[in-house]
């Protein structure tokens, strides 16, 4: 036998060993990295999960590193023994140098390890497979026991972060700054948020439902009471107007203060009995006008003539009669003095004249029938 057939026929009897598989160590990643915890349809698509594992296969009659490239089988099954694989992915001539070897496991799969495997099954196993004639078909021998798949591979299924499909907290932090890949640089929200606390705009603690240290604006609508009355402008629906240092009333009606059906401009009503000032007008602490419960007007001044005044009666010293009405009844005088400002009758002078005959010339006093 020459040396070339023997160095056939020992590849093949290699080929034809059982081997078992040491793992050095197994590293979970996601390619491509970095990995970074943005929701967006783009990093989703982007992202193929894969998981990174390397091995250190030796021949188990020698225990001899295999140095040559080695038809293998990768699974992953959701139980350690028994089963039907969840995933699998066999690779023809995978390069074993010294015994290492290195596989992105689901790079060869089209979309990848599906991720829904890892929201569905709560634990996975990963199962090795070597091929011992080099056909890459056929059995594959098992390497045994199953590695169990750790943390790292179940982070496939934050893609799912998206639809908070399977997410209990969407955000556990503290402050969550602007997400620069929204349409509107922050958070968006296209159907409802339930609030089960109080909700802070710039302040730390609510003191209400909705604590707000800012302005609030109201595009459209305006605000809802609890009444159900709907308030839509800054001042609510009056007839009173603010113009400045100025108050008044738009009403074309009556105003009424203290009752509910004014029968004036401005009907102002007491209790009955009231006996106090329901009207006043004052300069600083000093009351220069008011009108009393009674019907009494008290005033420092009248101007007029009183000619237009009527029903002005009565028989007590508080009634005064109107010009050129003729007194009747006696005309007393006391502690004082009457001025005659008209004191002439044609060309002759008096003092005082009580008289119906005004030919009459009179002196100082005279008196006439």
């Amino acid at each position: 036998m020459n040396k070339q057939k023997f160095n056939f026929l020992a590849k093949q009897a290699l080929r034809l060993q059982f081997f078992f598989v040491r793992s050095l160590f197994l590293l979970i990643t996601l390619s491509p990295l970095p990995y970074t915890l943005y929701p967006t349809p783009f990093l989703y698509a982007a992202i193929t999960p894969t998981i990174n594992y390397q091995g250190f296969l030796v021949n188990r009659n020698n225990n001899l590193p295999v140095d040559s490239a080695q038809d293998m089988k990768f699974a992953i099954y959701n139980v350690e023994t028994g089963g039907s694989p969840v995933f699998a992915e066999t690779r023809c001539n995978l390069p074993v140098l010294k015994g290492r070897y290195e596989i992105k496991i689901g790079s060869t799969t089209s979309g990848g390890i599906p991720a829904g495997i890892f929201e569905t099954y709560p634990n996975l196993w990963l199962e090795i497979q070597v091929d011992p004639d080099g056909d890459c078909g056929g059995a594959f021998d098992i390497m045994l026991p199953r590695k169990r798949l750790q943390a790292a591979p179940y982070s496939f299924n934050s893609l799912f972060a998206s639809t908070a499909s399977a997410a209990s907290s969407i955000f556990k932090a503290d402050v969550i700054t602007n997400h620069p890949v929204t349409a509107n640089n922050g958070i968006t929200i296209s159907t409802n948020l339930y609030i089960q606390g109080g909700i802070s705009v710039e302040t730390i603690e609510p003191g209400q439902k909705l604590s707000i240290n800012g302005m609030v604006e109201s595009l459209s609508g305006g605000f809802k009471f609890p009444d159900g009355s709907i308030q839509t402008k800054a001042s609510a629906e009056t007839k009173w107007e603010l113009y400045q240092d100025e108050l008044y009333s738009i009403n074309l009606g009556n105003v009424g203060i203290s009752t509910g059906a004014p029968q004036a401009r401005l009907h102002i009503s007491s209790g009955p009995g009231e006996t106090g000032d329901i009207l006043m007008v004052s300069t600083g602490p000093s009351k220069v006008f008011s009108v009393t419960g009674e019907g009494k007007v008290y005033a420092n001044y009248y101007y007029g003539d009183g000619s237009s005044m009527q029903n002005v009666t009565g028989v007590d010293i508080t009634k005064v009669l109107r010009t050129g009405d003729a007194m009747t009844g006696p005309l007393t005088v006391s502690g004082s003095s009457l001025t005659i400002v008209n004191n002439s009758v044609g060309s002759d002078a008096f003092s005082l004249a009580i008289t119906t005959d005004t030919n009459r010339q009179v002196y100082h006093l005279s008196v006439s029938t």
